[in-house]
């Protein structure tokens, strides 16, 4: 698959944490809940500064590594606590949680989710997104461009 641009954006970054999502073949109701927390992390990762990006793990089975860079520790340690008071995960899990990548040979495969995720799947993702930054909003969490001095 070819994509409009290259990789260059986030080719230098070295601040990284990677998980793994799991789905079952795409029509599966079960899917629902992962593709849930999926949209939760990309609104965490929304507020936070932080760059969402995935890849394909398994080409035989829906698997995805969901990649996040940090433009410094204090966002980190905001997504972090974020992925923690969400409780759907464990980020210091150290099977299953948010651990730091092996290597970044896999930098220039990374894409954003709307090119690696099967459409109906990213719609579910943003939706849930989008819906947990309001109510993340209402109750006082905001991005850190939102926040005037």
């Amino acid at each position: 698959m070819t994509f409009p641009f290259d990789s260059s954006p986030w080719k230098d970054d070295k601040n990284w944490l990677v998980t793994v999502a799991i789905l079952g073949p795409s029509d599966d109701p079960d899917n629902a809940e992962c593709l849930d927390w999926i949209g939760r992390l990309f609104a965490f990762a929304s507020v936070t500064n932080t760059r969402m990006l995935a890849v394909r793990g398994d080409p035989s089975w829906p698997t995805y590594e969901l990649w996040f860079s940090f433009i410094d520790d204090n966002e980190k340690r905001r997504f972090i606590n974020l992925v923690r008071d969400d409780g759907y995960a464990d980020p210091d899990d150290p099977d299953d949680g948010l651990n730091p990548p092996g290597s970044l040979k896999d930098l220039p495969d990374l894409r954003p989710i709307s090119f690696i995720f099967p459409k109906d799947q990213e719609a579910h993702i943003r939706a849930i997104a989008g819906a947990t930054m309001v109510r993340m909003e209402a109750s006082g969490i905001s991005a850190p461009w939102d926040v005037v001095n």
